[in-house]
């Protein structure tokens, strides 16, 4: 505050962050971050005991790294292969394989490469259930689905979240609040002399556009089947 005026200070506050977690982190963090997923250790797979002294010793020495001057570079190789989310959050880490030099160049981008292009990782639920819901009215061909039977198709995908949705099988409300930033949700619809409650393909047509490869394989945004740069 200068006086009555109120003046806006802009802070670098910047701070990297580990975040561990049982299951999947929410959208808005996964897409800003790097994700590593980690599996339980087999029996025939053998580790290393985590030992607190050689930790400490590894830390000193990147402390000690990081008090390097290492010159500012501002024009990093970034792999092609990384949409522009993907290649913000790697380059500063590629900027600093490139200090360290030797294989680390290339290991990074590799590691970068291998995490940021798993399909599984990259993948967001709503993307996931924007392609799950066009395969449904596909398959059925429809134009329009009732709730429940949208559901019933949606349970019954192989290896699917939508069976097993948060312990439960998704519910209509769920399913309407994942599609409510797309500004899609459920209509009432004269069928015969009934209305029931369901979805219209023709509502589905602007979002499916905007986020996912056309049913040929192709996209304006990205080309694969891997996630778009959308962000809620």
């Amino acid at each position: 505050m200068e006086g009555k005026k109120r003046v806006v200070e802009r802070f670098d506050a910047y701070g990297a962050k580990a975040i561990a977690g049982i299951g999947d982190l929410p959208d808005t963090i996964t897409d800003r971050g790097i994700v590593i997923r980690m599996k339980r250790k087999a029996r025939h797979e053998a580790a290393a005991r985590f030992r607190i002294k050689v930790a400490e010793r590894e830390a000193a020495y990147l402390l000690e790294f990081g008090s390097v001057d290492v010159p500012l570079v501002t024009d990093v190789p970034v792999p092609e292969e990384l949409n522009d989310r993907a290649a913000d959050i790697w380059e500063p880490l590629l900027a600093i394989a490139d200090a360290a030099g030797g294989q680390w160049p290339k290991r990074a981008r590799a590691a970068a490469l291998a995490l940021s292009l798993d399909s599984d990782s990259a993948l967001t639920h709503r993307i996931r259930l924007l392609l799950d819901i066009r395969d449904a009215f596909t398959d059925l061909e429809a134009d329009h689905l009732p709730t429940v039977d949208l559901l019933r198709v949606l349970h019954e995908i192989p290896e699917s979240p939508w069976a097993r949705w948060y312990g439960h099988p998704m519910t209509p409300h769920a399913l309407a609040r994942q599609l409510t930033p797309f500004g899609i949700g459920p209509r009432q619809t004269r069928q015969g002399a009934a209305t029931e409650r369901g979805y219209l393909r023709a509502d589905f047509e602007d979002a499916w556009a905007r986020y996912l490869p056309s049913e040929n394989g192709t996209s304006g945004t990205s080309g694969t089947r891997e996630e778009s740069d959308v962000t809620f």
